[in-house]
């Protein structure tokens, strides 16, 4: 049973709540369109994100710097690779 390091499970708490507001602003800003009919975003990206953290072993997550940069894969995997075009892409990157 290995602890986790202290400032890592304090930066996980607060990704659970950047993750919620990517998901707000993500689906608020990119609407479906007829060109973008596929821009629906739901639940299901938010357990996508947390799931694919959760696939990292845990010995893997050695600080929180590590964490945060899994963390944005998983959000550019999940939301960004949705999009279809720079300026959409661009916008989510910021």
């Amino acid at each position: 049973d290995k602890v986790v390091p202290k400032v890592v499970a304090e930066v996980a708490t607060k990704l659970t709540e950047a993750t919620i507001q990517l998901w707000t602003k993500t689906s608020a800003k990119m609407l479906p369109t007829p060109a973008k009919f596929h821009y629906l975003f739901n639940m299901r990206e938010l357990s996508r994100v947390f799931g694919g953290l959760f696939e990292a072993p845990r010995d893997t997550i050695k600080d929180e710097v590590y964490l945060v940069k899994l963390w944005r894969h998983e959000c550019e995997r999940v939301f960004t690779d949705k999009l279809t075009n720079a300026p959409d892409k661009e916008w989510e990157s910021n």
